[in-house]
């Protein structure tokens, strides 16, 4: 499944999908986002705090784009 993800995918494929989605990130959409994005790194960060370790990757750079994406898109 991962296979399919666009952030994993290489040149020309993820370049080509790469413009059709920035049509979706203008700086006014992810100016709304914004404070739900910072709430959920916050939430992450909460989590791994009482731990001995932080893996960056996959405390928070994994969940992150999965948590934003399942946000309503307003355009």
């Amino acid at each position: 499944m991962q296979s399919r993800w666009m952030l994993l995918k290489n040149p020309p494929d993820h370049t080509r999908l790469r413009k059709l989605v920035a049509k979706a990130f203008t700086p006014r959409v992810v100016e709304n986002m914004r404070t739900h994005i910072q709430d959920s790194v916050y939430d992450l960060l909460d989590t791994v705090q009482t731990r001995r370790r932080f893996d960056i990757i996959q405390d928070l750079a994994f969940p992150l784009p999965v948590i934003v994406k399942a946000l309503p898109v307003v355009f």
